[in-house]
């Protein structure tokens, strides 16, 4: 996931974000599971399928999955593990917290920089642009 939101940070600071708030929305769904049910579900098929797709691909498949999860729906080859037996059960759940807590401070950083409407990346582009223009070597 690392990889694919370093390509998203890459592309656009919007495409990042919304990246980011996705993801902090299937875990929210995940802990909130966890804590309903003492239950964790792991599709690694699910994984194998959408490990090499692009990110607006993974993201699609993992709010399906979450979907049908919310609905009692669980797909055939997902595995569920008791995390009551769990040998590190509290850390299980204070990393999955951590992991929101990081997706939220992502989100204030973004929203205090103001980075999806003023994309350094966007006003280099057209700076570009417009000295390629004065030079005459791109028509408008």
């Amino acid at each position: 996931m690392r990889r694919l939101l370093v390509k998203r940070f890459e592309s656009s600071f919007g495409a990042f974000q919304k990246s980011i708030e996705n993801f902090k929305n299937i875990t929210e769904k995940c802990l909130h599971f966890i804590q309903n049910t003492n239950k964790f579900i792991l599709d690694r098929e699910l994984l194998e399928k959408i490990y090499t797709q692009d990110i607006e691909e993974i993201e699609k498949e993992l709010l399906k999955y979450s979907e049908k999860i919310s609905q009692g729906e669980y797909p055939k080859n997902h595995k569920v593990y008791d995390i009551n037996k769990f040998h590190k059960k509290d850390q299980f759940i204070n990393d999955i917290k951590s992991d929101i807590k990081l997706f939220e401070d992502i989100l204030n950083k973004l929203k205090e920089l103001d980075l999806v409407n003023n994309d350094p990346k966007l006003k280099c582009l057209i700076d570009k642009i417009k000295e390629l223009r004065k030079k005459n070597l791109l028509k408008k």
